[in-house]
């Protein structure tokens, strides 16, 4: 199964939405100040995360957040599900706080402090959710984003029919290596390389690696935690070895780099475990590089 699918009951949805005189997007409340026949320079935005101050805030909402400055928006405002202390933008772009959004009538957007917004694109805001209607209930895999959902022995063999393989399904720092690790194992399984054990053992596996992830504390317990589940499933396939120590630690410089600066991680370089190469600086900052075509991004300094 490919790692997440987004459907409407994932999607948050409030009364008169079906009829609302604006664009309906998936992410977040935004205004683009040059539509046509509009005369404000707002971004409304409304996400289910919670966060505290923009610098703080999650990867995602950071992305909404410049995309906002990209269209323009000279002002950018939060609703969210989850009242929260958000009271300033970074960047001299001024923030203000939103409640949850009620109702939308024609382009306004009607919020539960009583407060409204003229609005023009309505981007809803799902985070990951895995939705796997078309799937018969005794298939379908039901967890929260974690990095160790129940049920998945080895993370990719379905328990209950081990005929099924999922692959993707946890919460990522590790990403393609680990897809690739996984399918590799789900190969060896299906080619009958790998013979699984008895379903009482297939749980109990499990259910070690559930409660070592109940304990984890930190990010960085947390790309140790994943690393060596990718390390396992290496071991047990013929997938090409890496040096996940390695990678194990440059994920930490990342996360301790985001912790820093969440507006500017983006801006550090770091050096291939493959190759050993480090990656150039980009020649403008993230939240200054406003041009995002292939050509500027492959523009040397």
């Amino acid at each position: 199964m490919p790692p997440f699918q987004v459907g409407p009951d994932t999607c948050p949805h409030c009364p008169g939405e079906a009829d609302a005189d604006c664009i309906q997007l998936r992410f977040v409340f935004a205004e683009r100040p040059n539509a046509p026949g509009r005369r404000h320079k707002n971004a409304e935005i409304g996400t289910d995360a919670a966060f505290e101050l923009l610098h703080e805030v999650p990867v995602p909402a950071q992305q909404v957040f410049r995309w906002c400055q990209l269209s323009g928006a000279d002002r950018v405002s939060f609703a969210n599900a989850v009242r929260v202390a958000l009271t300033e933008a970074r960047n001299g772009v001024p923030a203000q706080i939103g409640d949850l959004l009620q109702k939308v009538v024609g382009r306004t957007a009607h919020f539960k402090d009583g407060s409204t917004k003229e609005v023009d694109a309505i981007i809803l805001c799902t985070g990951y959710q895995h939705y796997f209607p078309f799937l018969p209930e005794d298939l379908r895999l039901k967890t929260t984003n974690r990095l160790w959902p129940a049920n998945l022995y080895k993370g990719v063999v379905w328990q209950d029919n081990p005929r099924f393989f999922y692959i993707g399904m946890q919460d990522q720092f590790y990403t393609f290596n680990m897809f690739d690790a996984q399918a590799w194992y789900s190969r060896d399984v299906i080619m009958d390389r790998i013979s699984l054990p008895t379903q009482s053992e297939m749980r109990k596996d499990s259910a070690a690696w559930r409660a070592r992830e109940e304990k984890l504390e930190d990010a960085e317990q947390m790309i140790w935690f994943q690393g060596d589940y990718v390390k396992q499933l290496i071991d047990l396939t013929d997938y090409p070895s890496f040096d996940i120590e390695t990678v194990n630690k440059t994920f930490m410089e990342w996360e301790h780099h985001k912790a820093e600066n969440i507006m500017g991680f983006r801006n550090n370089s770091y050096r291939s475990v493959m190759t050993g190469t480090l990656s150039p600086a980009h020649h403008t900052p993230w939240l200054e590089a406003m041009d995002d075509s292939l050509e500027s991004y492959l523009k040397a300094k």
